[in-house]
């Protein structure tokens, strides 16, 4: 499962890591509620907290994403990825 970020405005840092929790917990029904998933979805949002605010200032010039590996509904591992051009 990837999650990717297409905006063309600039948010506010709490504005997109609230959509991104509600991405995430949108349905109660569809997460498998697992302590190791509630520790997961912490981590991955703080992740993207941290990708945040590392990249939206000025002279950042680049992609950055995270990226959750789930096998049989439980998050496995987390990546987070950044790539800065030089300009």
């Amino acid at each position: 499962m990837n999650l990717t970020f297409f905006r063309s405005e600039v948010l506010k840092k709490d504005h997109l890591c609230d959509r991104f929790k509600s991405m995430m917990i949108a349905n109660d029904n569809t997460i498998a509620k697992t302590p190791a998933n509630d520790r997961r979805i912490k981590h991955a949002t703080r992740a993207l907290n941290e990708i945040i605010v590392e990249t939206t200032r000025r002279g950042f010039y680049g992609t950055a994403g995270i990226e959750l590996s789930i096998s049989d509904g439980t998050i496995q591992v987390i990546r987070r990825r950044m790539e800065q051009v030089e300009k």
